[in-house]
C-alpha cells in the first residue's frame, strides 16, 4: 500500500470492513422498512352525547312555564344529538349506553328545586320510570332517540328527567338531572 493510499484510508482492511458493515446495515434496514409496509394509521371521526334535546314546545302549558305537561300513561319523546368529538386512531368504536328516567313525584316546582343538589349534579328521590337503554357507539354519528313511557299507575306531580351516558371502559357514572321537568297530570 502506498503512503498516499494509507493517508486517504484506501485499501486498509479496517476501512474496508467499516464500509462493508455500513453498506450491509443500510441494505438490511431498507429490507426491514420495505417488509414492514409502513402506512399511516387511519383516523376515524368520533361523536359524543351529552344532554337531552329540548322537549316539544307544544307541551308547555304557559309561555313562562318550564315544566312540560304529559298525561299519566303518555309517551315523552327523548333525543340526544350526536356532537363531533376528536378523531381517533382506534381500530374499533367504543360502546356507549344511554339511560334515562324520571325522579319524583314532587308536589311543586319549589319542592323539586329543593331536591336538587347545590351543584345540580344529583337529585333526591326515587326513579319512577325508565327508558329501554340505548346502545350506540362513538363512531355512529346518528342522534339517539326513544320514548319514555309513563306508567298508568304513576302519581301526578312534577318529575325531573335524569340520565346517565356510560362509555365502555369508564367507571360507572351516576344518574344526573337534565334540567328538563315534566308535569304529569291525571288522564283526561
Amino acid at each position: 500500500m502506498t503512503p498516499r493510499q494509507r493517508q486517504a484510508g484506501l485499501g486498509s482492511k479496517k476501512s474496508d470492513y467499516r464500509f462493508f458493515a455500513l453498506a450491509l446495515f443500510l441494505f438490511v434496514l431498507t429490507l426491514m422498512l420495505t417488509a414492514c409496509n409502513l402506512t399511516e394509521a387511519p383516523s376515524h371521526a368520533t361523536y359524543t352525547y351529552s344532554n337531552i334535546a329540548s322537549l316539544p314546545k307544544d307541551h308547555l302549558t304557559s309561555p313562562g312555564d318550564t315544566a312540560f305537561t304529559y298525561p299519566v300513561g303518555g309517551e315523552v319523546p327523548l333525543s340526544w344529538s350526536a356532537q363531533p368529538g376528536q378523531d381517533t386512531l382506534a381500530n374499533k368504536p367504543t360502546a356507549i349506553q344511554i339511560d334515562a328516567g324520571i325522579v319524583g313525584p314532587f308536589t311543586s316546582m319549589d319542592e323539586l328545586k329543593k331536591a336538587i343538589s347545590f351543584d345540580g349534579n344529583t337529585i333526591k328521590g326515587r326513579i319512577q320510570a325508565t327508558i329501554q337503554p340505548i346502545k350506540t357507539d362513538n363512531w355512529n354519528g346518528k342522534n339517539a332517540e326513544t320514548f319514555l313511557k309513563l306508567p298508568t299507575t304513576i302519581q301526578p306531580g312534577y318529575y325531573m328527567i335524569v340520565q346517565r351516558i356510560q362509555t365502555a371502559g369508564q367507571r360507572t357514572q351516576a344518574v344526573v338531572p337534565t334540567g328538563r321537568v315534566l308535569k304529569i297530570t291525571p288522564q283526561s
